[in-house]
């Protein structure tokens, strides 16, 4: 059985674990954190090491998501789905994706017809336009695609969580991405979320890194936006410490959503007065950048 991309963790108490399940995309995404060298190795696990790898997962598993790459590359990937469900059949199972392949419709009602149980789509879009988000997947007709991926399974009924990874090619497009994910009709969780400097984004990082201190402003003012939305969706902010925006808008921050060793904190968090709620700081971004921009809440 081949392994070693699984991670097991826990969130609010409860046993989660987050599984790649393919390193092939059908985006180029100059932010990803997959290594595209790993990926040209391993592209695909069988679906008899997938079933060994579900197997093994810890029965008491609450939460499953499985992440790539895309997903959506495979050809057996209901069969994962349909699978996990009958292992886990009160887990809850969430996959991230970037939504092309739900624009055909032959696609989008195999999964409608899967009953797949308790399920939730992560699509993620990186800009207002398509200038912005083909730009960052590097694949011209993607934001097209993924929009129309979104609505066909909205009108399916699907649970879709919109995530936007924020990096320097899109963070001054803050309040604008913003305004435009929060008028997405159907959508009612939206994830906002700094982006982790592994894999495809350290390679590109001159293109990818954007310190807090630069995105502030732009930050606070998106937030601004998006709290005006709060009483009809949920909006949350990952991996933004509490001292990188204004205190009005830290009721959108997120705690700890990832294993502890992916973040850290400098010796000046100890201080602070919301060290034991605060996110922390990606490991990836303090290799890069250092603790210099953070700055103890009394």
């Amino acid at each position: 059985m081949i392994d070693g991309q699984t991670v097991n963790y826990e969130q609010n108490g409860k046993k989660c674990i987050t599984r790649i399940i393919c390193f092939a995309c059908n985006n180029n995404c100059v932010s990803c954190v997959t290594n595209y060298d790993k990926a040209d190795k391993e592209m695909f696990l069988s679906f008899e090491d997938i079933k060994d790898i579900i197997d093994d997962f810890d029965p008491e598993t609450k939460t499953i998501d499985y992440n790539g790459g895309e997903p959506t590359m495979r050809k057996d990937l209901l069969k994962i789905l349909q699978y996990t469900r009958m292992k886990f059949p009160g887990a809850h199972i969430q996959l991230l994706t970037n939504g092309r392949m739900f624009s055909y419709n032959k696609y989008a009602d195999m999964f409608a017809n899967a009953n797949l149980g308790s399920f939730r789509l992560f699509i993620t879009i990186y800009g207002p336009n398509e200038r912005v988000h083909d730009g960052i997947t590097r694949t011209p007709g993607s934001f097209k695609q993924t929009m129309k991926g979104i609505r066909n399974m909205l009108d399916r009924g699907f649970d879709i969580e919109v995530r936007v990874i924020i990096t320097k090619m899109n963070y001054k497009h803050f309040p604008e991405i913003a305004q435009f994910v929060c008028g997405i009709p159907g959508i009612n969780r939206i994830v906002f979320i700094a982006a982790k400097i592994i894999g495809e984004a350290y390679r590109n990082r001159d293109a990818v890194l954007v310190g807090f201190d630069e995105m502030r402003d732009y930050v606070n003012r998106a937030s601004e936006i998006l709290i005006g939305h709060k009483g009809e969706k949920e909006i949350r902010l990952f991996h933004f410490p509490f001292c990188t925006i204004d205190s009005k808008y830290w009721d959108m921050i997120e705690g700890v959503t990832v294993p502890e060793v992916d973040i850290t904190f400098g010796p000046e968090c100890e201080k602070c007065s919301k060290r034991t709620t605060c996110p922390g700081i990606w490991a990836s971004y303090a290799d890069l950048r250092g603790f210099g921009e953070f700055r103890p809440i009394s």
